[in-house]
């Protein structure tokens, strides 16, 4: 077996192998990627075993911060093998110097034994998350949340929205928030699209907050930021999430939403509103000793 940059001639192989549903848009996408210098050759890479049949498809690439990431997130056949996987892991290990690594799984594009033995040969869990969706035509039956306004991107960062989500997520440190908050604020501005719909009561305190856009064509997505601790356990936020969800028609077909495997409130709400279980994911990372 072998690690290397894919040929030119692999390319559609490589596409086809990391599971996209139209892979012809995909490889020209691409292509044009390489084309413009927005993705690398040397970022791409396959596993192929001595028959020179792809196994695998990957990216690696450093992430610009002040603790050097390489991300990868691999595809592979659905029958990988244990051989393959641990040959995979192992060289990843080896690529990882005196960074730390994050290695992106999924239960739809990877070999089930591979999270295994990731875990086996020293991988540690930072993130599992469980993936729903759902066609946003059959939406209906939904109720607009008594006193919902819309807000902007930009109101995140007023006074009233950090002690807002100081309450929602329990801290006190409210630099710490704003740093939170700020960093959500950019995210959402590389989105297309994004409205946001905050619920009030008669006085104008925020009781619960959500945001709704497309980050890609065809595909919409929600973040419930949360509803105070007082008023959980009563609906507000399957109410909030219901209504996101309509407002989301408006961006795209499609809705796909996650939560972390712990969540279960939101893995009730997701089921609450008509959304299927999708996917696993895992981001399990190496961290140099």
């Amino acid at each position: 077996m072998k690690i290397r940059n894919p040929e030119q001639s692999e390319l559609a192989e490589f596409v086809a192998l990391r599971g996209q549903t139209d892979s012809k848009s995909a490889l020209n996408n691409l292509l044009l990627r390489l084309e413009v210098r927005k993705t690398r050759i040397e970022d791409l890479w396959v596993l192929i075993n001595g028959n020179n049949n792809i196994l695998a498809a990957f990216s690696l690439s450093h992430v610009s911060g002040t603790t050097p990431l390489k991300v990868v997130a691999p595809r592979t056949a659905e029958n990988l093998g244990d051989e393959a996987a641990l040959f995979l892991l192992g060289w990843l290990a080896e690529q990882q110097g005196g960074s730390r690594l994050s290695l992106n799984l999924s239960s739809k594009r990877n070999d089930p034994n591979l999270v295994e033995l990731a875990y086996r040969s020293g991988w540690v869990e930072e993130s599992h998350v469980l993936v729903y969706a759902a066609d946003l035509s059959g939406v209906s039956g939904f109720k607009e949340p008594e006193f919902t306004q819309p807000f902007s991107i930009e109101e995140m960062l007023d006074e009233r929205f950090v002690r807002f989500y100081s309450l929602v997520t329990n801290m006190a440190d409210s630099g710490q928030v704003r740093s939170i908050l700020e960093a959500k604020t950019q995210h959402y501005t590389t989105y297309q699209a994004v409205e946001g719909y905050k619920v009030v009561d008669a006085t104008g305190q925020l009781l619960a907050a959500g945001l709704v856009g497309r980050q890609r064509e065809g595909v919409a997505r929600i973040e419930l930021l949360g509803v105070i601790p007082p008023l959980r356990g009563q609906g507000w936020g399957a109410r909030l999430h219901r209504y996101l969800m309509h407002k989301a028609r408006q961006f795209a077909p499609q809705y796909v939403g996650a939560t972390d495997y712990g969540n279960y409130p939101m893995r009730r709400i997701f089921e609450l509103n008509g959304c299927t279980f999708s996917e696993e994911q895992w981001t399990l990372v190496r961290t140099h000793q």
